[in-house]
């Protein structure tokens, strides 16, 4: 018998798992080792070095590994690739234990797993009618990948077996992004007590919605009132307590929510999943800052699935909650009634980078170099959050206008150079563009708006500020420079 490794990896011998994004799935119903079409992602046919057949009831397709193996075990191996120009989140590798006859040993007993040639978890023993999973989002390099990653099942020989070891659903996972930005399938509703006025918050881009190999769940990221942008919260919402089809107390008490979309369209609710518990807050944003909302389940559980979102008949998750205000937002007019209820209804899939729950953030760097009024004054008076408008400042201490240039890059700072005694925002063969700006005296602001997409824009970007001025070197003169990190808390 092998001792359990656990030092990077989390093993759970869970029940059923329906992939959130099954971005490498084989599921043997055709008889061979293809893994499923994906748009995330491309995935090699499975390579295995012993004896194997299939078997399974028609549309169950089972993966034996034969009485061969007994002696030596064997292995398989496969490596999966994110489609070009996506970078996916892997959160989790698993498989089914099929084999039913449990008064017969199997043709193996253990199998240490092997994930970019590093071995990470072994499982031991295996056991029947079980679904084994890795956790994958706690090994180094997972988030964010755009290169391939390779997989190894290697399996220990059971020298007295006596049937073959039969598995299927053969999936790797990925986090999946709350999308369809155009239709309602992307939204949280509050309401306040007593009151029929619901407030809608869209979830924008990039929000990201991970399942774990240890049963729980995690949706973060920001929303925003379709009415009025100001008015946005960071969401961070953990899910707990999951419950799969094959669990003995399938569905939960009270579930499925349905209503006559997932009735009349005939939606097998009996494929969906859920969470039990749900924890989380809602934590004030530009006009509400300062406010935070506690959330807790209300109604029937948190639950996922083809039509689980009650908008339409995609992949989603929907679930009711109840809100406490733990603080108001600081200005009073933003004021938020205590003790109301919610409700989301999200589509999830894998369109874009998740991004959910990364800081905005500026950072200076450098000295800048002076010139008559001294340095010249370089600020960003907001934090620059997707979806937002950031305001920036430009000061000028003299009394003359000041003819002055931003200049924007999406360059690595290393490749950045000393000129002129200060850090000036160039590097070589690298994006530059420059804003030019008049400054009178006192200064100017002006606006940076952040788009709702961004998955497809930059998310780090550099500015400098520099200005004509007859004090400086050469005629010059530059603020400090910035590095500007775009996120969505």
């Amino acid at each position: 018998m092998k001792a359990h490794l656990l030092a990077t990896s989390f093993v759970s011998l869970a029940s059923l798992l329906a992939a959130q994004d099954p971005v490498a799935c084989y599921d043997f119903d055709s008889d061979d080792v293809v893994a499923n079409p994906s748009t995330s992602a491309s995935a090699s046919d499975l390579v295995i070095s012993n004896d194997y057949m299939f078997g399974g009831p028609w549309g169950d397709g089972w993966l034996c590994l034969s009485t061969a193996w007994n002696n030596v075990g064997g292995s398989i191996s496969w490596t999966v690739t994110p489609a070009p120009g996506n970078t996916l989140d892997f959160t989790r590798l698993s498989w089914r234990a099929v084999t039913q006859n449990a008064s017969m040993s199997d043709s193996v007993d253990a199998v240490d797993v092997y994930v970019d040639g590093n071995l990470v978890a072994t499982i031991d023993p295996l056991t029947h009618l079980t679904t084994h999973s890795i956790d994958l989002s706690v090994l180094p390099d997972m988030r964010r990948r755009s290169t391939p990653v390779s997989f190894q099942l290697v399996f220990d020989g059971n020298p007295t077996g006596q049937s073959s070891y039969e598995m299927n659903d053969l999936c790797v996972e990925a986090a999946a992004c709350v999308e369809d930005l155009a239709s309602e399938g992307r939204i949280i509703w509050l309401n306040p007590p007593g009151s029929n006025n619901t407030t809608t918050y869209r979830v924008l881009d990039g929000v990201g919605f991970s399942e774990n190999g240890d049963g729980t769940a995690h949706l973060v990221g920001a929303v925003v009132d379709v009415n009025d942008p100001c008015k946005r919260f960071s969401l961070d919402l953990t899910l707990s307590g999951r419950s799969d089809p094959t669990d003995p107390s399938y569905p939960p008490a009270g579930s499925p929510k349905t209503n006559w979309l997932v009735v009349n369209n005939g939606v097998d609710t009996g494929e969906w999943r859920y969470y039990q518990n749900m924890t989380g807050t809602l934590t004030g944003q530009i006009c509400l800052q300062g406010a935070v909302l506690q959330l807790t389940r209300r109604g029937e559980s948190f639950q996922i699935g083809e039509g689980a979102n009650l908008k339409d008949l995609s992949f989603g998750a929907s679930s009711w909650f109840d809100y406490t205000v733990i603080s108001q937002a600081d200005d009073p007019a933003c004021f938020i009634p205590d003790g109301g209820v919610g409700d989301f209804n999200l589509t999830l899939g894998n369109d874009c980078i998740c991004i959910g729950g990364d800081p905005a953030s500026v950072t200076y760097y450098g000295a800048g170099l002076p010139g008559c009024a001294g340095v010249p004054e370089f600020e960003f008076l907001d934090r620059p959050l997707t979806s937002s408008e950031m305001r920036i400042r430009i000061g000028n201490n003299g009394t003359q206008t000041m003819v002055c240039g931003v200049l924007w890059s999406f360059a690595p700072d290393d490749l950045y150079i000393d000129l002129l005694g200060g850090n000036i925002l160039i590097s070589l063969a690298q994006y530059i563009t420059t804003t030019p700006i008049a400054v009178p005296p006192g200064g100017v602001i002006f606006p940076c708006h952040f788009g709702d997409d961004a998955c497809s824009s930059e998310l780090t970007f550099y500015a400098q500020t520099w200005c004509i001025d007859p004090c400086g070197p050469r005629g010059l003169a530059s603020s400090v420079g910035a590095q500007v990190d775009i996120g969505d808390v």
